[in-house]
């Protein structure tokens, strides 16, 4: 047997001293029938319908038939390049190819169907500034894609980026510490001070030095101080001007400071005063008893 590929169809045709068999086998058959496929090897088995001549006698049967053959299918090769669109300026090639196989296997054409040289993606922008001084930054560059004769898409992307001063080490500016516990007073009673501390780490690549006091200072235990009397105000104003009145002064204590004593003593003082008599007041008397003598 051997195996003839004829377009549309694939003829099989047995030769034999005395025997002389065709059949046709529709493509869309083999294509729906596939059972195995190797790279591009196509494998099919199927009942094909035999009509055979033998001595002048047509006869019919079914036969299981397996063919084997590479698919064609797929992209064809490129083209070659046409005439430049421009004769100066800057202009474009283009080429094509074909795609071999039929609407139901289209997936066996994966690509572009055209491309252009130079590609039609425009010129590239400038890479942008990168995203960080130091340490690990991003920049970009972008491009429009350009409409050319005979061109169907831009090749390539439209956008790219790159790392960028990932070598340059960013500065690390000096930091405190946490301040250390307030110290002992320096004195029992008088003026004595107590302090704390912190440390800083030290800058580096460049950075800051640390910011503020590294000693921080008070005083502390000052001996106490009792309070003390200020002088007495003035006399306010008698509450009566005849008959006997009273007028008051009051005094302010400083202190006491530090666990001193308070002032001893009232803070107020009250006086009677106008004990004369008023004009046309009567003096009633009293009578007394007798006296006893004892």
């Amino acid at each position: 047997m051997r195996e003839q590929n004829t377009g549309t169809h694939i003829l099989l045709v047995f030769m034999g001293p005395f025997l002389h068999l065709s059949a046709i086998i529709m493509d869309y058959e083999i294509r729906t029938l596939l059972l195995s496929r190797d790279g591009n090897l196509i494998c099919v088995t199927k009942n094909v319908l035999i009509n055979g001549f033998f001595l002048g006698i047509t006869l019919t049967w079914t036969v299981l038939v397996s063919v084997c053959g590479f698919n064609t299918g797929g992209w064809s090769g490129w083209g070659n390049w046409a005439e430049c669109s421009s004769e100066c300026g800057g202009g474009v090639q283009t080429r094509t190819r074909t795609c071999q196989s039929p609407p139901e296997e289209a997936y066996l054409c994966e690509g572009v169907l055209e491309e252009v040289d130079p590609p039609s993606g425009g010129e590239w922008s400038a890479w942008s500034v990168c995203s960080t001084t130091c340490g690990e930054g991003w920049q970009s560059r972008t491009r429009l894609c350009i409409s050319v004769p005979y061109s169907t898409q831009c090749s390539g992307p439209l956008r790219e980026q790159r790392p960028c001063n990932n070598t340059v080490v960013c500065p690390v500016h000096g930091s405190w510490d946490e301040w250390t516990p307030w110290s002992l007073c320096s004195s029992t009673c008088g003026r004595g001070y107590r302090d704390r501390t912190r440390s800083c780490k030290e800058p580096q690549f460049g950075g800051n030095p640390c910011d503020g006091p590294e000693k921080q200072t008070k005083f502390c235990n000052i001996c106490p101080v009792d309070g003390q009397w200020q002088l007495w105000s003035s006399w306010a104003g008698c509450t009566k001007t005849c008959g006997g009145g009273s007028q008051q002064r009051q005094r302010v204590c400083y202190g006491p400071f530090f666990g001193g004593e308070p002032c001893p003593g009232d803070r107020e003082e009250v006086r009677r005063c106008n004990e004369k008599r008023c004009p046309g007041e009567t003096i009633t008397f009293r009578t007394l008893g007798p006296c006893i003598r004892s």
